[in-house]
């Protein structure tokens, strides 16, 4: 009987001894090494978390971080769950070859299942590869807005985890856009070539160093290594951690009259481009055309709107970067405008991360990184049309009197218009051509209605049209000026337009007056040269 009691106290001391292996004692303690992420973006590489656990021996647990704002880490389905999983790894102990994915199991949350610890030691947990739609966070003037994390380390039991809240990444806008405009507007009838350099810049500036990063390869397969990359740690062969692309940029135009070209530099000419610590190039898959000038390529404008896009290709972590391209903007002389004789609307010009994208979730075929478009269109030219505003201050066909109007075109100034003056002379001014239309303003002899504005043929450089009230204005009109008598406006759609009026007794038999017509300033200051502000000439005095 001794005997049975003393195996009954053995097998006593040995079931105490013996607990399942998943009973066994687990504690974890977290911490992260946030980063800064670009508020415009949607797939951000948030900072790399890291879980110590201790287990007294070999454990099994699940570890789930969620947060507060959607993850969009790339999915790169496996044949090992059935569930989504994502480009996101686990690494116990740094060790690669047995990297786990993370699998989505709601918008915000990432799950890593059956993660084993293995027994008598602290096991290194590390996190990596997390992406956030850091727009969905936005940015805060001031201190920056933040990611957060939650972690939750569960076995047969939850196992606390002290500091399961931390702070990923802090969250500020990536960028600062910026053009320079032209001081005075273009004039459609002088035109533009490349041969006059560019007309504006366009400047990309960092608001934090590695806000710009090249796109990064499946190489970077050492844990922990600052790569400063668009890529995060990757896994050869299966697309796990590697980007789409480098950061890229782009310059939306927007408002660009018909048969005015735009070109862009191909590269980036910035300070930081000389070291070169700083390397963009054009991606021409972008909607550019082949069409290129030197260094630069022509943008395809369709319905007056054209976009370019650059992707870094080097960039230096250590600095503040700045991407500089500059325009062209050409057109042929004497350009016909879309929108009459008033100066055209501003071409317009709007510049931020590249690719757009609407896709706040982790997707498979969204691009990696992808940003929202939160870009302003700001003013860089205008063209403006040449006219000559021809003023005739008293005009009549009462009275017995009648008024005849003459308007000639004299942009025709050189050799092919005289015989025998030396080339070139005396001005050479470039011809230019078009309409004029004549405004009436005053009083009709009969009380009738003021003629309707009337509209010349095309006149020539070189050439003139001539018209008598009696006569009803200017010919072919469906309006009549006769018996009016008040002041008349004519708006030439070309720069060196002049007037005359000559005023007589019908036959000039007695009384007769003729006087040259006053320019009026051009509103729109298409020839800012003139102390009016003028596009047509001015009388002196």
């Amino acid at each position: 009987m001794a005997d049975f009691r003393k195996w009954i106290l053995a097998l006593a001391v040995l079931a105490l001894m013996v607990v399942p292996a998943s009973a066994q004692q687990v504690s974890c303690q977290a911490a992260a090494t946030p980063t800064n992420v670009r508020a415009e973006g949607i797939a951000e590489l948030v900072g790399e978390t890291f879980i110590s656990c201790t287990a007294g021996a070999e454990s099994r647990v699940n570890i789930q971080i969620f947060l507060n704002t959607n993850v969009t880490s790339k999915i790169v389905q496996s044949t090992a769950t059935a569930g989504v999983d994502t480009e996101a790894l686990l690494l116990v102990n740094d060790n690669i070859g047995t990297a786990k994915q993370g699998i989505l199991t709601a918008p915000q949350s990432l799950v890593w299942l059956d993660v084993v610890l293995p027994a008598g030691t602290t096991n290194n947990i590390r996190l990596s590869n997390i992406r956030a739609n850091a727009a969905g966070v936005g940015a805060a003037p001031g201190v920056p807005n933040q990611i957060f994390e939650f972690i939750s380390v569960s076995g047969v039991n939850v196992i606390p985890v002290p500091q399961a809240q931390l702070t990923v990444a802090f969250v500020q806008d990536g960028m600062t856009f910026e053009s320079s405009d032209v001081d005075a507007p273009f004039q459609a009838c002088i035109g533009r070539t490349a041969a006059e350099g560019p007309a504006f810049t366009l400047s990309y500036t960092e608001n934090f160093a590695v806000a710009f990063k090249p796109q990064g390869n499946d190489a970077q397969v050492v844990p922990g290594e600052a790569y400063n990359t668009e890529s995060g740690l990757t896994l050869v062969g299966n697309g796990i951690g590697v980007a789409s692309s480098g950061t890229r940029v782009f310059a939306r135009f927007s408002n660009i009259p018909t048969g005015v070209r735009i070109w862009v530099q191909t590269f980036n000419v910035g300070a930081d481009a000389t070291t070169p610590t700083l390397i963009a190039n054009l991606d021409t898959t972008t909607g550019v055309t082949t069409s290129t000038s030197g260094n630069f390529r022509e943008v395809a404008i369709s319905n007056g709107t054209g976009t370019a896009v650059w992707e870094v290709e080097l960039a230096d972590p250590f600095d503040i970067d700045t991407l500089e391209f500059p325009v062209l903007v050409t057109f042929p002389t004497n350009l016909q405008l879309n929108v009459g004789v008033a100066p055209t609307q501003p071409g317009r010009v709007a510049g931020g991360f590249s690719p757009i994208s609407t896709t706040f979730v982790a997707s498979a075929t969204a691009a990696v990184p992808r940003f929202i478009d939160d870009s302003e269109a700001v003013d860089v030219f205008q063209i403006a049309a040449c006219v000559t505003n021809l003023l005739f201050p008293y005009v009549t066909n009462q009275g017995g009197f009648d008024t005849g109007v003459a308007i000639v075109n004299t942009s025709l100034d050189n050799a092919t218009g005289s015989s025998g003056t030396p080339a070139n002379q005396p001005f050479n001014t470039t011809t230019q051509h078009g309409v004029c239309n004549v405004y009436y303003f005053g009083a009709m002899g009969n009380g009738g209605q003021l003629p309707a504005p009337q509209t010349t043929v095309d006149i020539a450089a070189g050439q003139m049209v001539t018209f008598a009230l009696s006569q009803g204005g200017v010919a072919g009109a469906t309006s009549s000026a006769a018996s009016f008598q008040g002041y008349i406006i004519a708006r030439c759609n070309f720069q060196y337009a002049h007037g005359f009026a000559f005023i007589s007794d019908v036959g000039a038999n007695e009384v007769s007056h003729g006087y040259l017509a006053l320019v009026i300033p051009d509103r729109g200051g298409s020839r800012p040269a003139s102390p009016f502000g003028a596009s047509g000439e001015q009388l002196v005095f």
